[in-house]
């Protein structure tokens, strides 16, 4: 199984990869609530909440699909994007597209669903709860990609999923104390279902991407988060759109585009938020790529994780720089719960990561062990060479002795021997 240390690209760079996707990831969280929970007038002349989960979607896809830019600014020409195993293959664009189609449906229904969640829950609840994802993830990993997964790393998913279950009942119970919307027991649980549920359906698209950078020769990462982006938002156009315009209200589904828009426009905050969102989301869906592409889509959900304690940080911060505003996130008496659920989540990364390692599993030798065990083995030889040396002169200095305490108590040719030793 793939982590950290699998690839050939440089510690640095790796390092920065996991940054950016860490900081574009909080990004993309702390600007979708602040959406949610920012107020303006709408088509009705009214004040009330911008829940427009389809529009955050849209705008999430419409993000994606910016990545072919990164192609342009790269300094070297784009790989081959062959799909098959004959290396004079010219590009197939169109081919890869059609591929894209199930990880980018994927894509559209799971960020549907976690939108939705995030409407009746707190941001780093929701987030935990996202890391689901792992359990599903490492599921697939076994039973579809068929390659196994080392106890070390089930001992990390275990913590996690622990970390969850912590996080989950904390985020249902102490909601009731966050200002902004209040939502019963019943639809908060509804929430939370509704957030597993589409990351199971996430985890599937994961592992499908997982294939298509690692089975199909030099795909590249920027390709696939700009196709699914273009599917992803032709979809939210052409088929969720005109669905959610026309659900009655009683269904809690229904979402005014024309009503966006008029909110859009009297609402200068909600016009930078939506800008500033689309942009990290971009730059977080290009990371997560490469992550997967260097490595592999568990451990890219892994680290997904992490970001759930920067995100919650930020919040904090937002809501008590901020208390008039109400917005981010308060203290509450079952924070200190959700806490305790951080540090094992924390920990079942670390523990995935062999950052942090458990005496009774099984590790594979890192690298740095395997040189120092090729270092001991070239000093072993060398040992070995000297003290065959040492044996040598020994021998040699012990035939000498014996020559000259011989040629001295000899009464013949003393002389010469004397002389065979000089």
């Amino acid at each position: 199984m793939s982590d950290l240390n699998s690839t050939n690209l440089s510690i640095t760079k790796r390092l920065l990869i996991v940054a950016g996707m860490l900081i574009a990831g909080t990004g993309s969280i702390i600007f979708g609530k602040l959406q949610f929970q920012t107020q303006a007038i709408g088509r009705d002349g009214k004040m009330h909440y911008f829940t427009k989960p389809l529009f955050k979607n849209a705008a999430m896809f419409l993000g994606m699909s910016f990545s072919f830019g990164l192609l342009l600014r790269s300094k070297k020409k784009p790989k081959s994007q062959k799909l098959s195993q004959d290396k004079d293959k010219k590009q197939d664009y169109f081919r890869l597209a059609k591929l894209v189609f199930l990880p980018a449906f994927c894509d559209f229904l799971a960020t549907y669903l976690m939108n939705f969640g995030l409407i009746f829950l707190p941001a780093s609840v929701w987030q935990l709860l996202r890391a689901s994802i792992i359990v599903f993830t490492a599921i697939l990993t076994k039973y579809y990609r068929k390659r196994a997964v080392p106890n070390y790393q089930w001992a990390g998913v275990v913590f996690v999923i622990f970390g969850l279950l912590v996080v989950g009942v904390a985020g249902i119970m102490g909601s009731d104390e966050q200002e902004g919307q209040q939502f019963s027991m019943f639809v908060k649980t509804i929430g939370v279902l509704l957030v597993i549920a589409a990351e199971l359906v996430q985890a599937t698209q994961n592992i499908v991407e997982e294939k298509l950078l690692h089975d199909y020769e030099d795909t590249n990462p920027a390709v696939i988060v700009g196709f699914e982006g273009v599917w992803g938002f032709l979809l939210c156009v052409v088929i969720s759109a005109p669905v959610a315009y026309f659900l009655p209200e009683s269904t809690g589904m229904k979402e005014d585009s024309i009503d966006s828009f008029v909110m859009l426009a009297n609402s200068t905050f909600l016009i930078w938020t939506t800008f500033v969102f689309i942009f990290v989301i971009l730059f977080f869906n290009y990371f997560a790529m490469e992550i997967t592409n260097f490595s592999s889509a568990l451990l890219r959900n892994i680290l997904d994780g992490l970001r759930t304690l920067l995100s919650w940080i930020v919040l904090l911060i937002i809501h008590y720089t901020n208390p008039g505003a109400k917005l981010g996130e308060k203290w509450t008496n079952w924070s200190y719960l959700q806490l305790f659920g951080f540090v094992f989540l924390i920990l079942g990364t670390f523990l995935y990561n062999q950052i942090v390692k458990l005496p009774f599993l099984k590790y594979p030798p890192s690298k740095r062990s395997i040189l120092e065990q090729e270092k001991d083995m070239e000093k072993g030889n060398l040992l070995k060479d000297s003290d065959s040396v040492s044996v040598s002169v020994n021998l040699s200095d012990h035939l000498s002795n014996t020559s000259s305490s011989y040629s001295d108590n000899s009464q013949s040719g003393v002389s010469s021997r004397n002389s065979s030793v000089n």
